[in-house]
């Protein structure tokens, strides 16, 4: 006669950095709720991304026709050294949201590409980083610009590349990367690496959102302090 397989009543879950065991009804609860949370917040996101994309838009299609506008009103009037200026305006204005459009996705796209970061902080930190870049149409490349507008220089005195501007903010944000690639001087308060994960204070905890912290401590991250 074969063996009678007993029915599972109790699953391990892995919950806030801790392994817990659980009957099963509720183990089952959990699983579920984390489910239908991140299903919950991809549709947020992605209705929250349409709604940008519509705004925007329409945004650019009322600065063109106020601006076809009074290119119109100058020709007609016979400015023509206005109407220049104004088509010239009209032209570098496509020119800078079009750049300022390629700079965000220029650096999402080198954000997922890096092995470690969170992927849900990468919009937060698009917009950490986007003040301090500029997306070159001609050369096709990110650049870094300083306070003035000006390319920033590295250590060397030559302009610093993107590669190593982004890389040393997340060294200096260990919480924007999973507990196994989280990096930090424990001197610095940055955060240190352990064989269970990285170890984080309140107060740098404080700074993540509810996922990152989540992810924080699924990833077996620890708090002190």
């Amino acid at each position: 006669m074969p063996d009678v397989i007993p029915p599972v009543t109790e699953i391990e879950v892995d919950l806030y950095g801790e392994k817990l065991t659980l009957p099963k009804e509720r183990a089952d609860k959990i699983i579920a709720g984390r489910q239908a949370s991140k299903v919950e917040v991809g549709e947020l996101n992605r209705r929250l991304g349409a709604l940008e994309a519509e705004k925007t838009a329409a945004e650019q299609a009322r600065a063109k026709a106020e601006n076809d506008a009074a290119h119109a009103a100058a020709i007609k009037a016979g400015e023509i050294d206005k109407a220049r200026e104004i088509a010239a305006k009209g032209a570098n204005d496509r020119l800078a949201k079009l750049s300022t459009k390629y700079r965000d996705q220029a650096l999402e796209n080198h954000l997922r590409n890096l092995d470690g970061v969170v992927k849900e902080a990468i919009p937060d930190i698009v917009a950490q980083l986007r003040g301090s870049c500029n997306f070159n149409l001609d050369a096709e490349s990110l650049e870094v610009m300083d306070t003035a507008g000006k390319p920033s220089l590295g250590d060397d005195g030559k302009p610093m590349q993107a590669d190593a501007f982004v890389s040393k903010f997340l060294e200096n944000r260990p919480y924007f990367r999973t507990a196994s690639k989280a990096t930090g001087s424990g001197s610095s308060g940055a955060g240190k690496v352990t064989a269970t994960g990285a170890i984080m204070t309140a107060d740098q905890l404080s700074l993540m959102s509810p996922l990152q912290r989540a992810a924080f401590f699924n990833d077996g991250g620890k708090q002190v302090g």
